[in-house]
């Protein structure tokens, strides 16, 4: 533990010139590096020790069948933490707790500075749907046969964005966690910057980056010069989960038409239907790339490196533009 933060020192036999044995392997090494030479490589696995917090305020209306006319809504407003697991990350967008319990140098005290927005939370969520049939014509001309039987239906879809982390494309804390694999790690935020400056507004600049570029675009939805490497061995101060990606907000639609069959019996019908999703053909993106900034490997001279060139980059959507389906249903 160093100034009250953990430290890790360079792994024995490995290629930084500053470790034990460095450039030579650590098991056939005389005298070993290793406590137990008979053990090869141990892998550290997750541990099931996480928690979590929830709270929402959850609304729901409903109106059943009257003139016609059926809908039904709900609205939730929520926030759910979390403290991850271990470093290994969760399904999502690679939230995760920097700090393993298991270290018997890590306190509770350093494993719950990763509580944070856990990756599904999702602050606001509105969804609305209804049906309408449209009146019927009480005749028994032909012609109502072509009047009846209509009836519309919506559904609306909208919440905020999903949380993500920037991460590193290395493993900067040398910490070993899932040996060493990218993005795990997580920067330093720069003193000042708060999760509104980093995804709105503009730029102050940095190396690799133009001071005034806009924030919150496709192209730079996140300003990389936020976010600064800290010295390796060490976890970055960042917060999990402190950045939020695109909301998302959609319509679907039908249009349909039921047509009594007598040849079908009683109940027999033929139904047509129109279906469009996403009616509106908004683009609703998704988070920025993998959610990496830095490669993560500066060392010396204040640890300075550009971000990687796709760090902010959103380069997918959602869910798909608009698509229109023609069916046709036969009940009887």
């Amino acid at each position: 533990i160093v100034n009250g933060n953990p430290y890790y020192a360079p792994y024995p036999g490995g290629n930084d010139a500053t470790a034990p044995f460095a450039g030579r392997s650590c098991i056939n090494t005389f005298p070993t590096c290793r406590f137990n030479p008979n053990w090869a490589s141990i892998y550290s696995g997750k541990a099931q020790n996480g928690e979590s917090w929830y709270n929402a305020l959850q609304v729901g209306v409903n109106r059943r069948l009257a003139n016609g006319l059926q809908f039904q809504g709900s609205y939730t407003w929520s926030k759910l933490l979390d403290n991850g697991i271990t470093q290994g990350g969760d399904d999502v967008t690679g939230n995760n707790n920097q700090y393993n319990i298991h270290d018997p140098m890590i306190t509770r005290a350093m494993f719950l500075r990763d509580k944070g927005r856990s990756a599904f939370d999702l602050r606001q969520n509105l969804r609305i749907n209804w049906i309408y049939h449209l009146p019927n014509i009480q005749s028994d001309h032909f012609l109502a046969g072509f009047a009846n039987g209509w009836w519309i239906s919506n559904i609306l879809s909208f919440n905020t964005g999903q949380p993500f982390t920037p991460r590193f494309n290395s493993s900067r804390s040398r910490s070993g966690q899932r040996s060493g694999a990218a993005g795990i790690d997580r920067p330093n935020l720069v003193p000042g910057r708060s999760s509104k400056s980093i995804t709105s507004g503009v730029s102050p600049g940095c190396l690799g980056v133009p001071a005034g570029t806009p924030l919150g675009t496709v192209t730079q939805w996140f300003d990389p010069c936020a976010y600064t490497e800290q010295a390796p061995g060490f976890l970055g101060n960042s917060p999990k989960g402190y950045l939020e990606g695109p909301g998302f907000q959609n319509v679907d639609f039908s249009i349909v038409k039921d047509t009594h069959v007598k040849w079908f019996g009683e109940g027999g019908q033929v139904q047509f239907r129109t279906e469009v999703f996403n009616a509106l053909n908004h683009a609703n993106f998704r988070i920025p790339g993998n959610g990496r900034v830095f490669a993560g490997t500066a060392i010396g001279s204040g640890n300075i490196e550009a971000p990687l060139g796709n760090a902010g980059v959103i380069n997918g959507t959602q869910n798909p533009s608009r698509q229109i389906q023609f069916a046709m249903r036969i009940m009887f």
